[in-house]
This record gives C-alpha cells, structure tokens and sequence, in this order.
C-alpha cells in the first residue's frame, strides 16, 4: 500500500512519523508504522505499507502521529 505524505506547512518537519491500522469486523488486524527523516515545507514523499491482509476487506486508516520541528 503506497501512501503519499505531503508536508502543508511553513516549516520543515523531521522524524515524520506515519502509521496505517486495518481493522478488518471490528478488530484491529494490523499496524504499521514508517518515518520519514526530512520532509520540507510543502514537499511531498511517498511511503510504503507491506500488509498481510487485503485492504479492500477492512477500514485502512493510515495518518501523521508525530513529528519535530528542527531548532
């Protein structure tokens, strides 16, 4: 599952932390989690799930958790 994670503020943000959780009947099947080092403002960059479970099957919600603000 690619997932593009794009950077809409004014700063740069590092350690971009980016978590994707199917659930698949009401139960939570699998999480992931990727980091992205740098991400400028307004850059975008593309990360990678490798799931066991077809996505299709479930709810796949997949966000930003975290991230720093260098300085």
């Amino acid at each position: 599952m690619r997932v593009t994670v794009e950077n809409e503020g004014e700063t740069t943000a590092e350690a971009v932390q980016v978590l994707a959780e199917l659930t698949i009947g009401g139960t939570l099947v699998e999480d992931r989690e990727q980091q992205i080092d740098f991400l400028a403002a307004g850059e975008r960059q593309a990360v990678s799930f490798v799931l066991d479970h077809n996505p299709a099957n479930g709810d796949l919600d997949v966000g930003v958790a975290s991230y720093k603000i260098p300085g």
